[in-house]
């Protein structure tokens, strides 16, 4: 348990650090031969705007769906 706790930064800092999805090696690319890397997935203007387009259109059909109501008064107690 101590060699444990002396591992762990006691401080009321944040410390920046690096995007894990940007430094992590995954399993299975641990496996591949460097030469074979894949190329990265790019999406034109008219597929990204469908996308939003689409999302959009989700979105509002779920906001119409919603039971609307009105709060006249709160209290914490």
């Amino acid at each position: 348990f101590h060699q444990e706790m002396l591992l762990y930064k006691l401080r009321p800092s944040y410390e920046y650090q690096e995007e894990a999805w940007k430094v992590h090696v995954w399993k299975k690319d641990r496996e591949k031969p460097k030469n074979q890397e894949r190329s990265k997935r790019k999406f034109g203007f008219r597929e990204l705007a469908r996308a939003v387009k689409f999302s959009a259109k989700l979105m509002g059909r779920a906001l119409a769906r919603r039971v609307k109501c009105t709060i006249m008064y709160a209290t914490e107690t």
